[in-house]
C-alpha cells in the first residue's frame, strides 16, 4: 500500500551521498550574507518544514532570532528592518512563494534569498528583476519528490547544515554513507526498526507527539504530513509543554492514542520521567536522538519519514500518491494575494523607509517625508550635471563578487556618460585593484579623462596611470600587529599603507563590533584615526584624505554652472560614503542618511546595489558635455537587471 512513498526512502541513500558532494558555494555566499541578521524562513506546505528546519538552524548557529512563516504571512505585514528573508521551494515554481519574494525584495529590509532545487525558475526571474537577491541551489537527478517532500527535505538540510558550517569554519561530520548515519545518529535504529516500533502507536485513533526542542522542525513535518497525506489526526508539543494542560487529553482519551517521542540526548531524562507518568495501558514509541545538535535537528526528519512510511501501512494510504481531489487542486492556485500597490506609491514609501522606516507607520512624519521626497526629485532634476563621481564596491561593483570582473554592463553604462561628455570619477578605498578592474571594461582611449582615487582620495590619478605601488608602507608595524592579535579581529584580513589599514571581515564579525575592536586598540596606542565601514570590511585613516577630494579635483575643470552627482553605497556613518553623499546632489544606491535634502536613495522599490546605479546612469540625459537626471515616479527597476 505504499510502494510509491516506499520508493522515495529507498533512494536516501542515492539522496545522502548527493547532498554531501553538491557544490555549496553559492549556497554558502547566501548564508554568509544572512549571518549578523535576524532571519524570517518562508515555505509553504512541505517547504514549510524545511523553512522550520532553516530557522531553528540560523537562530542555533548564530544566536540570531529565527523564525518560519508562510507565504500568507509575510505579505500580510512589513518585514521588520534588518531582517533578512529566505524562501524555500523546490521546484520554484510556488506562486506564493513567488509573490513572498517579491514583496521582500520590495521591502528591502535585508538580504533576499531563495534556496530552490532546480533551475531557470520564475524565482530565477524574480532574482533578475531584483538584482540584490540571490537564488541559489540547483538541479540534481536525486533531488525528485513524489506527492510529499522526501527527498529535497533531506537534501536541503544538508545542503543548509553544510553551509553553515562552511561559514563558521566548524564541522559537523556527516558519516560518510546513508546508513552510518542513521546508525550513528538514531541510536543504532536503522529503517525497518523504526517502522514496526511505531506502529502499535499508529493503530490508535490518535497520535500524541512529544520532542525535544532540536526535533521541533520534524514534529512540524510530520504534522503536514499526516494532514496533507491524511494519514491521520496527529497534536504535537514539547515534553515540557505537554505538561502544561495537554496531558488532560491522555485522561478522556486513553483508550484512543498512542505516544511517540522524539528525544534529544540532552532530555533522556526528562523523557524518562515524562513518559513514566503516563497511564500504561497508552502504548508509546521512543526514538532517541544522538550526535551533534545539527545532525540530531537532520536525524529527526529522517525519522519522521520512516514514521510516515509506518502510518500509511496503518492507514492503507500511500503517502507518495494519496490522490488530489479537484477542489484541492484549485484551492492551490488561489495564491496569497499581493499587496496592490500603485508602481508611483511603492517607489515613494521605498524611498521614505530608506531614510526614516518609522515614517510608514506614523501618518504626520510619511507627510512631512514626502514633501522632502518630492524637494529631493525636483532638486536633482532641474541640476544641470557635467561629472559623476561613483563610489566602488557596492555601487560598481557587487559586494558578491568583489574579487571577480566588473559587469560588462557597467562599462556600457560608463561609456555612455563619457560619449556624451560627462566627466567621470571613481572613489574608492581599494588600492590599484580598483583600476585594474575598471581598465578591463572601459575603452583605452576615455582612461586619461577618468579620475580615481585611491585609498579614499588619499592618492588621485588618471585611470591611464598603472602603477601598482600607489603608496608607502604603514610606518607603524606595532599597531598593525596589536589589531591583528585582537580577540574579535584575529580573523580578518589586514592590509596597510601609508595612508590607511584596511580589514576584511569573515562573515561572522559584525561591522559594529569591529569597530569597537579598532577604537580600543587605537586608543591604546594612542593613535587618532578616522573610521568608516562597508558591509565587511573597515578602513582606519591616518590622512586628511577624502572621497570629497575627487569630487573637488574634477570640479575644477568644470565650465560654470556645472555641477558634480555622487552615487555610492554607504551613506549612513560609519558608512564610508556619508560624507561623500552628505550633500543635496548625492544620491544611495543602498544605505541613506536621515538628512531631509541630503543622501536620497531615489532608484525603484526593490532596485538596490549596482542595478540602482545602472537605474542612475539610464536616467542620464546628456549631450555635449551636460545633463539633467530625470526620475520618474512610475518607473520600474527590473529592465536594468545586472
Amino acid at each position: 500500500m505504499v510502494r510509491y512513498y516506499k520508493r522515495e526512502l529507498d533512494a536516501l541513500s542515492q539522496v545522502y551521498s548527493a547532498a554531501q558532494s553538491f557544490d555549496i558555494s553559492a549556497i554558502s555566499s547566501m548564508v554568509g550574507s544572512l549571518i549578523q541578521l535576524p532571519v524570517l524562513t518562508v515555505g509553504s506546505g512541505g517547504s514549510f518544514s524545511t523553512a522550520s528546519f532553516a530557522a531553528d538552524l540560523h537562530q542555533r548557529r548564530t544566536g540570531q532570532l529565527a523564525r518560519a512563516a508562510t507565504p500568507f504571512e509575510l505579505v500580510s505585514d512589513d518585514i521588520p528592518q534588518k531582517t533578512a528573508t529566505v524562501c524555500f521551494s523546490a521546484s520554484g515554481r510556488n506562486r506564493d512563494i513567488g509573490i513572498a519574494f517579491k514583496h521582500a525584495a520590495q521591502q528591502e529590509c535585508g538580504p533576499v534569498g531563495a534556496l530552490v532545487l532546480s533551475n531557470d525558475t520564475p524565482l530565477h526571474k524574480l532574482q533578475r528583476r531584483y538584482g540584490y537577491t540571490d537564488v541559489v541551489g540547483g538541479r540534481s537527478p536525486s533531488f525528485r519528490d513524489g506527492f510529499l517532500a522526501v527527498a529535497t527535505l533531506l537534501a536541503t538540510s544538508i545542503l543548509l547544515t553544510r553551509a553553515y558550517d562552511n561559514v563558521l569554519g566548524t564541522n559537523s561530520l556527516f558519516p560518510e554513507s546513508f546508513e552510518d548515519f542513521l546508525q550513528t545518529c538514531l541510536a543504532k535504529q536503522n529503517a525497518d526498526t523504526i517502522v514496526l516500533a511505531v506502529e502499535p502507536v499508529l493503530v490508535k485513533a490518535f497520535t500524541s507527539l512529544l520532542f525535544s526542542p532540536i526535533a521541533r522542525s520534524a514534529a512540524i513535518d510530520l504534522e503536514s504530513r499526516f494532514v496533507e497525506a491524511a494519514l491521520g489526526p496527529i497534536h504535537i508539543a514539547d515534553l515540557r509543554n505537554f505538561g502544561h494542560g495537554r496531558h488532560h487529553w491522555m485522561a478522556k482519551r486513553a483508550n484512543d492514542t498512542g505516544v511517540l517521542a522524539l528525544v534529544s540526548g540532552r532530555d533522556r531524562s526528562l523523557a524518562d520521567r515524562t513518559l513514566g507518568l503516563l497511564p500504561r495501558d497508552i502504548p508509546v514509541a521512543r526514538i532517541n536522538l544522538e550526535g551533534s545538535p545539527d545532525l540530531q535537528a537532520v536525524a529527526a526528519l529522517v525519522a519522521g519519514l520512516y514514521v510516515s512510511e509506518s502510518a500509511g501501512r496503518v492507514s492503507g494510504i500511500d503517502p507518495g500518491k494519496p490522490g488530489v481531489p479537484s477542489f484541492g487542486r484549485k484551492l492551490y492556485g488561489l495564491g496569497p494575494g499581493p499587496v496592490s500597490r500603485k508602481t508611483s506609491q511603492a517607489n515613494q514609501r521605498a524611498a521614505i523607509k530608506r531614510k526614516a522606516p518609522d515614517a510608514l507607520r506614523d501618518a504626520l512624519q510619511f507627510d512631512v517625508w514626502a514633501k522632502a521626497h518630492r524637494k529631493a526629485v525636483e532638486t536633482i532634476a532641474k541640476t544641470r550635471f557635467g561629472a559623476v563621481v561613483f563610489d566602488y564596491d557596492g555601487t560598481l561593483c557587487d559586494n558578491r563578487h568583489r574579487f571577480g570582473r566588473l559587469q560588462p554592463v557597467v562599462g556600457e553604462a560608463l561609456c555612455k556618460l563619457h560619449i556624451n561628455g560627462i566627466k567621470i570619477g571613481i572613489a574608492t578605498g581599494r588600492g590599484a585593484s580598483a583600476g585594474k578592474a575598471l581598465r578591463q571594461i572601459l575603452p583605452k582611449e576615455s582612461w586619461d579623462e577618468v579620475t580615481i582615487g585611491y585609498y579614499n582620495g588619499a592618492v588621485i590619478t588618471s585611470l591611464a596611470s598603472q602603477h601598482e605601488n600607489l603608496i608607502g608602507p604603514f610606518r607603524s608595524p606595532e599597531l598593525v600587529r596589536a589589531l591583528g592579535t585582537h580577540p574579535v579581529l584575529a580573523r580578518a584580513e589586514l592590509r596597510s599603507n601609508e595612508a590607511q589599514i584596511s580589514m576584511r571581515l569573515p562573515p561572522f564579525i559584525g561591522v559594529s563590533s569591529a569597530i569597537s575592536a579598532v577604537d580600543a586598540v587605537l586608543a591604546e596606542h594612542g593613535m587618532p584615526a578616522r573610521v568608516s565601514a562597508s558591509s565587511h570590511s573597515i578602513d582606519i585613516q591616518f590622512t586628511f584624505a577624502s572621497k570629497n577630494n575627487v569630487v573637488e579635483t574634477i570640479e575644477a575643470g568644470l565650465h560654470s554652472g556645472f555641477e558634480v552627482l555622487r552615487i555610492g553605497d554607504k551613506g549612513v556613518w560609519p558608512g564610508n560614503d556619508a560624507d561623500l553623499l552628505d550633500t543635496p546632489l548625492g544620491l544611495s544606491v543602498d544605505e541613506a542618511s536621515r538628512h531631509f535634502n541630503h543622501c536620497w536613495a531615489l532608484a525603484p522599490a526593490g532596485v538596490k546595489g549596482v542595478q540602482a546605479t545602472l537605474y542612475y546612469i539610464s536616467k542620464f540625459d546628456a549631450s555635449s558635455g551636460a545633463g539633467h537626471l530625470c526620475i520618474q515616479p512610475g518607473d520600474r527597476g527590473d529592465v536594468y537587471a545586472t
